[in-house]
């Protein structure tokens, strides 16, 4: 079985981290992994013309036709976000978008599962808006929202000095992957 993350971060810090701990546990209970960083692509906006709808394809000629591929081999996707203005990052707003062709021709969405990572510098409505909207999401691609985890921080390595951290990853991972299998069987 096959994780892909999506890493949706503008920088090196808590998010990435986050997300390459994740992958990491994944990888010690016999999944594939494989990263992607948004932020290292080149990703245009979705021009809305709906060719997609009509076709299945994507008529944009840029980094995501590689995603596309990765996507279709996934049985997880993890999507890593900073949390702005209550919601995902830019980043991870136009890679949701970009994902309009998979929905269509068949959904290639169907039945994977999705895992989200959120890193945020309040705890407050903020962690219910960004996880409705990528539940939401889910439910439109009819994907298994699997599991959510919210860390507080604001400074860039703030969650390398948490000391929870890793045994709440272990255990969301578990999680995670108990669901997954149990839908599989």
């Amino acid at each position: 079985m096959k994780v892909l993350g999506i890493g949706s971060s503008p920088r090196e810090g808590n998010t990435n981290h986050l997300l390459r701990l994740t992958l990491g546990e994944f990888k010690k209970l016999g999944y594939e992994v494989e990263l992607v960083l948004l932020k290292n692509l080149n990703i245009q906006i979705c021009d809305g013309c709906l060719t997609c709808e009509k076709t299945g394809e994507c008529h944009l000629s840029d980094d995501m036709r590689k995603v596309y591929s990765k996507l279709d081999e996934a049985d997880i996707i993890v999507f890593a976000t900073p949390c702005y203005f209550e919601s995902v990052s830019s980043l991870l707003k136009i890679f949701i978008d970009r994902t309009c062709p998979c929905y269509y021709w068949p959904n290639k969405f169907r039945g994977k599962g999705l895992m989200l990572l959120v890193v945020g510098e309040v705890e407050d409505e903020s962690k219910e808006n960004t996880d409705n909207y990528v539940k939401t999401y889910a439910i439109i691609m009819e994907m298994n929202f699997l599991g959510f985890l919210w860390k507080t921080a604001k400074n860039v390595d703030d969650l390398k000095r948490d000391k929870n951290l890793n045994n709440e990853i272990i255990s969301l991972v578990a999680g995670v992957d108990k669901r997954f299998r149990k839908r599989m069987e």
